[in-house]
């Protein structure tokens, strides 16, 4: 995975890259991804201008189920891959960011 995103041209790409394990939770895939992002206008978010993000993330299958059967973690991956973006955890709560320029 490293050799591949070492392999894109950086000056079209940013790269981020996050291993998940079985204690990784929404919280820690939301700071990941805020610190491969910036604020464009509003509550839109992206790589800089002129680039594409491309988010790896390794063992997305680790990560707890809950007593319900979800996994809260995938669940927010999820989320930001077919929604294209997400709802903050930390304050204030529940504001829907749109990401653009990731894959």
């Amino acid at each position: 995975m490293h050799q591949f995103l070492a392999s894109l041209p950086p000056d079209e790409s940013a790269v981020a890259a996050t291993g998940w394990s079985l204690l990784t939770t929404p919280a820690g895939l939301q700071a990941a991804l805020d610190a491969a992002v910036t604020k464009r206008q509003g509550r839109t978010y992206g790589p800089p201008p002129g680039k594409t993000l491309t988010f790896a993330v390794d063992d997305a299958g680790a990560p707890a189920v809950n007593e319900w059967g979800d996994c809260p973690t995938a669940e927010a991956l999820r989320q930001l891959l077919e929604g294209g973006g997400s709802y903050t955890i930390t304050k204030p709560v529940g504001d829907l960011r749109s990401i653009v320029d990731i894959r």
